[in-house]
């Protein structure tokens, strides 16, 4: 099952002018219409901005065909004869985070790492907010965890978050 909130860890505010603001996000290619405002209103990128492959269980390629591209704009092809290919493809898409030490699959409860390849992490894991809560993202002694930081993503701060490769920690100084 696709969940339906791919930017779940980003912010996107606007500001006095009616510019919009935005961090923690990932994207594909970040070109002059990688986001959509006012037509008189600037875009400000912030921090925390990710561009790469997001690296998803289901490779991004795979479903090109449905899509269409024009200029930086990549958007679904929802014409009366893709529809059904388009319906399938995102029902089977799988946009868990490949990467880090796996994930829980939410329907079966295993922990999945089979799509797992060498040397291979998604750029969005441990990657949004700093100030966003992470605590939901799962902890397993000896396999793996969060990294402290939430990943960015439809899965960020759930039980099925892929966990880090690398388990950060918190020092605090008096």
């Amino acid at each position: 099952m696709v969940r339906s909130s791919p930017t779940r860890c980003s912010r996107r505010t606007t500001d006095e002018t009616g510019g919009c603001n935005v961090s923690y996000t990932l994207f594909g290619e970040l070109g002059s219409n990688s986001v959509s405002c006012a037509e008189t209103a600037t875009t400000n990128f912030l921090d925390g901005i990710v561009v790469g492959d997001p690296l998803f269980v289901t490779e991004c390629a795979t479903m090109t065909n449905l899509v269409k591209k024009s200029g930086n704009l990549i958007f679904w092809d929802w014409t009366n004869e893709t529809l059904p290919d388009v319906y399938a493809a995102l029902e089977n898409a799988n946009v868990h985070l490949r990467g880090g030490k796996g994930y829980f699959d939410e329907n079966t409860g295993d922990i999945e790492t089979g799509y797992m390849k060498r040397d291979e992490q998604s750029p969005a894991i441990d990657a949004g907010d700093p100030e966003s809560d992470y605590r939901l993202e799962p902890v397993v002694p000896g396999a793996g965890g969060h990294g402290y930081r939430v990943n960015l993503g439809a899965y960020g701060n759930t039980p099925w978050a892929t966990m880090s490769g690398k388990i950060g920690f918190h020092l605090f100084l008096r």
